[in-house]
């Protein structure tokens, strides 16, 4: 196997445990984050062959963060008894989130211009650093995180046809899309397990 072959072979792993990831995504299943570190794994290095250094350190912060949703996910939440729960956002949680994010953004974009070679980053900041606050989001099922994946994966899919990624760019337009889907899956059939101003207090 030569190794563009090679690397295209890891992508579409990524690209169908990226799907299988969504699927247990939207069904709210614990074990979204088990297929989540395949997908991560696979992803880190292809985004490393791809120069998308911020997006590859996001997969290393998704490997991590898969074992921390996966704790979570294992537990019910504020006494819920749909199986989908979800949280909702604050005022003062959502600007806090706000805030941190335009600080990442800020960071990674500053890391990425000054120490890497990367042909677009501040492009790479942005989805990287949204995504990161997403992750985190969806480990404590706030169901505003697929609001945020609208933005990080329509953006993503410009980004990754630039670098030349196109079954990415396939998976993340699909994305975009069942993001949409989730959210109204989620309010049509899951249960609020608490109020905004119980979550704002359980940000760790």
């Amino acid at each position: 196997m030569d190794s563009q072959t090679f690397w295209s072979a890891l992508e579409w792993f990524g690209v169908l445990t990226g799907l299988l990831y969504l699927w247990f995504e939207i069904k709210q299943k614990a074990a979204m984050w088990v297929v989540g570190i395949m997908c991560s794994v696979s992803y880190i290095f292809v985004y490393a062959s791809a120069r998308l250094y911020a997006d590859m350190a996001f997969y290393i912060y998704s490997s991590s963060m898969s074992i921390y949703g996966f704790v979570l996910w294992r537990r019910r939440i504020g006494g819920a008894t749909a199986q989908i729960q979800y949280r909702r956002l604050g005022t003062r949680l959502s600007l806090t989130l706000a805030a941190l994010t335009t600080v990442a953004y800020a960071a990674i974009s500053l890391m990425l211009s000054l120490f890497t070679d990367s042909p677009v980053p501040f492009f790479d900041a942005f989805t990287t650093a949204l995504s990161i606050t997403a992750t985190w989001m969806l480990a404590k099922r706030y169901i505003a995180h697929w609001w945020w994946w609208v933005a990080v994966d329509g953006a993503s899919v410009a980004l990754y046809c630039i670098r030349g990624l196109y079954p990415t760019m396939l998976l993340f337009a699909f994305y975009t899309v069942s993001a949409v889907g989730g959210y109204f899956f989620w309010k049509r059939r899951g249960e609020p397990a608490e109020s905004a101003q119980t979550s704002e207090q359980i940000i760790a």
